[in-house]
């Protein structure tokens, strides 16, 4: 209601004497973030390039909520933008899916969680058969999770009840 009041107060001190001419609508919404049972926040994008900055605020706001330091914010949010670029590329063939990315903090440890329904798909095993060869060449598929393995601690895949979930933890 503090919130109304003071929109309210602000409204009428702009306007001064005018005249209302028209009605005013006021809406307050109050977003009470939900933790999952997990201790994971989730949240759904679409899985297109157009939802790719919307997912890395999403992580950086949490990781920001949780007094994560900047350059693991950044760590974080690198991650997140090689998985979710490959998710919209590779996952849905028809263009049409979701991603939903889940982060939690506990125990001195952030974990970023990315499930797809797209199909059946271990980078895992595409990025442990990468050669000296292939990784000097211009095809550069695969090169982005040695990147993610380089900046968490652990990298881990399952594909379960019709999902691919990748999880990335990394020691803060």
């Amino acid at each position: 209601m503090k919130i109304l009041h003071g929109a309210k107060n602000d409204i009428d001190n702009f306007v001064g004497d005018a005249e209302q001419f028209d009605d005013i609508t006021m809406v307050v919404l109050d977003y009470k973030e939900q933790l999952k049972a997990d201790g994971f926040v989730k949240r759904f994008f679409m899985a297109t390039p157009d939802e790719l900055r919307p997912a890395l605020l999403f992580v950086e706001e949490q990781t920001k909520k949780r007094d994560v330091k900047l350059d693991m914010q950044m760590r974080m949010t690198m991650v997140t933008e090689e998985i979710f670029t490959n998710v919209c590329k590779y996952a849905y063939q028809n263009g049409n899916g979701k991603i939903e990315i889940g982060i939690k903090v506990a125990n001195d440890i952030i974990t970023l969680q990315f499930c797809d329904s797209g199909m059946p798909f271990n980078p895992l095993e595409y990025a442990d058969n990468l050669t000296t060869e292939k990784i000097s060449s211009d095809d550069l598929k695969g090169l982005g999770l040695v990147m993610v393995r380089r900046l968490t601690d652990t990298v881990s895949y399952e594909y379960r009840e019709g999902q691919n979930i990748l999880t990335c933890t990394k020691k803060i």
